[in-house]
């Protein structure tokens, strides 16, 4: 999984995650971590990062990193089809 960020490039803790999640279920709100992602404006395939690492000819190490082809970069959710 990756670690989404902050908008200062921080990481977030799994701690803050779990103490978010856990709110808006009290609360009766969606609470998964899909709902987590959208909410705070985080793409879900880099979690903020804005690269996905490659993997060349079906290598189980990966060999670089590229731009997001979900969010191109940006860190911010998209919805994906």
């Amino acid at each position: 999984m990756v670690h989404p960020m902050r908008e200062n490039g921080q990481f977030l803790s799994l701690n803050e995650i779990r103490e978010w999640r856990k709110q808006q279920m009290i609360a009766g709100q969606p609470n998964d971590l899909l709902d987590y992602y959208r909410i705070h404006d985080i793409c879900m395939r880099c979690g903020g990062l804005g690269t996905v690492f490659t993997y060349l000819g079906g290598a189980s190490k990966p060999s670089g990193t590229t731009i997001c082809p979900s969010c191109q970069g940006t860190c911010h959710w998209t919805e994906t089809k």
